[in-house]
C-alpha cells in the first residue's frame, strides 16, 4: 500500500494591521471656537498631545498641538522660549497658579492657533504606510477618517506597541526618572527583533530620555524612539543613536 506524503494544512495569510486596528477611538475633539485655556485644560485632563478641530459633521478642519499651545505664548513673552515654555507649563500643571495665564489666553482661540494643514491617514490604511507617513512628514500623530469624519487618531506610540508581544508586555506607570528607565530598558528587552535590548544605553533626566548606542536601521533607530516617546512620564527624547553594527553596552 502506498504511503501518503502528510502535507501540513496551508495557513491562512495574516492580515495586515491598519490604523482602525491600532488608533485612539472617539479622539477628544474641539470646535474651532474653543479657548486656548479650553484646549490646554483639556490636553491636561485626558493626558493627550493634540486635539483635532471639526466642524459640526466632524470633519477635520485642523488640529491644535501641545506645540501649538507653547509657541503661542503671551504676547509679553514673545522672543523668549523659555518664558513662553513656563507660561504653559504652569498652565498645564498647576492650576492654582493659572489665573493670570487663562486670563490672558481667554481671547484666543483655536482657530488663532491651530495647524490647518492636516495630515490625515484612511481608517483601512495599513500601519507601515502610516509609519512611512508619520516619518516623512515629522509629525507624531495623525486623525483618522471614515466617510470624511474623524473616527480615531494614531500616534508613534501606536505604532510601537504593534510591534512588541502583547503577552509579554506588562503595563507600567512610570513615575520617576528611575521607573521611566526601568520601564523603557523592559520594554527594550521585550522587542522581538532586538534580542536584550540591543545593548541601547539609556539614561533619564527631569523625564527626558536620552539613548546612545547602535541600530542596525534608520528605520530601527526611529521605531526605538517612538517606542521611548509612549513610555508614561516621558518629556522628550534626545536620541544619539548610530547606524551600524551594534555595540553591548551595559543597562
Amino acid at each position: 500500500m502506498a504511503s501518503r506524503e502528510h502535507i501540513p494544512p496551508k495557513r491562512a495569510p495574516r492580515r495586515r494591521l491598519v490604523a482602525r486596528d491600532v488608533m485612539t477611538r472617539d479622539p477628544v475633539c474641539v470646535s474651532e471656537k474653543a479657548t486656548v485655556a479650553e484646549c490646554a485644560r483639556l490636553m491636561a485632563e485626558r493626558g493627550v498631545g493634540a486635539l483635532p478641530v471639526v466642524d459640526a459633521e466632524r470633519v477635520v478642519i485642523g488640529i491644535v498641538s501641545d506645540g501649538d499651545l507653547l509657541r503661542d505664548g503671551p504676547a509679553d513673552c514673545a522672543g523668549d522660549a523659555r518664558t513662553e515654555s513656563k507660561h504653559w507649563t504652569k498652565l498645564l500643571g498647576a492650576p492654582a497658579d493659572a489665573a493670570g495665564a487663562l486670563a490672558k489666553a481667554a481671547s484666543r482661540r483655536a482657530a488663532d492657533i491651530m495647524t490647518t494643514r492636516v495630515i490625515c491617514v484612511r481608517a483601512e490604511m495599513p500601519v507601515a504606510e502610516i509609519a512611512t507617513i508619520l516619518d516623512e512628514w515629522k509629525i507624531k500623530r495623525a486623525p483618522v477618517i471614515a466617510d470624511g469624519r474623524v473616527v480615531g487618531i494614531v500616534s508613534r506610540a501606536d505604532l510601537v506597541r504593534t510591534m512588541l508581544d502583547p503577552k509579554r508586555l506588562r503595563p507600567e506607570i512610570a513615575a520617576s526618572d528611575h521607573s521611566i528607565r526601568s520601564s523603557l530598558v523592559s520594554h527594550l528587552e521585550q522587542i522581538t527583533w532586538l534580542p536584550g535590548g540591543g545593548g541601547i544605553q539609556v539614561t533619564v533626566t527631569d523625564g527626558t530620555v536620552i539613548l546612545y548606542g547602535f541600530a542596525s536601521s534608520s528605520e530601527e533607530a526611529v521605531a526605538i524612539e517612538y517606542l521611548a516617546e509612549g513610555v508614561p512620564g516621558v518629556r522628550a527624547v534626545e536620541s544619539y543613536l548610530q547606524v551600524g553594527q551594534h555595540t553591548k553596552y551595559r543597562n
